[in-house]
């Protein structure tokens, strides 16, 4: 089963465990005519387990740079990537039931001309 169509690649680099930290390599499929997005960038988390509140799972990503990554021309790197999530499970983490909340930010480099971004808009083309 494959996760997202549009997912090309997506690798985790390298891993520190003491950090709960991982270097994640994505290769984001673009519609015709532009080039597919490059995305090099570390992801960290953490768990806060209160005693008195539900548990919650902390995920933040940034872009970094990584010498055993380099630019693929075929793609454009996002330079400029940050996201942060919070999980909230309902009682429990292994109980069914959570909310979430998240935020989110890139500059992928992508011009769109406004008719194009209407016409994609108004034919359903929710893909992207």
């Amino acid at each position: 089963m494959k996760w997202d169509d549009h997912a090309l690649r997506l690798s985790v680099i390298d891993t520190d465990e003491n950090t709960h930290s991982d270097i994640v390599h994505w290769i984001q499929k673009f519609p015709f005519p532009f080039n597919h997005r490059d995305y090099l960038y570390v992801r960290r988390y953490c768990l806060d387990a209160p005693t008195d509140a539900p548990p919650k799972i902390i995920i933040k990503c940034h872009s970094i740079n990584h010498p055993n990554v380099h630019d693929d021309h075929k793609c454009v790197r996002v330079s400029k990537y940050e996201s942060s999530m919070i999980i909230q499970s309902k009682h429990r983490l292994e109980e069914k039931g959570m909310k979430f909340l998240l935020t989110y930010h890139e500059d992928a480099k992508a011009s769109i001309p406004t008719s194009t971004y209407s016409y994609l808009a108004q034919s359903g083309n929710v893909d992207y």
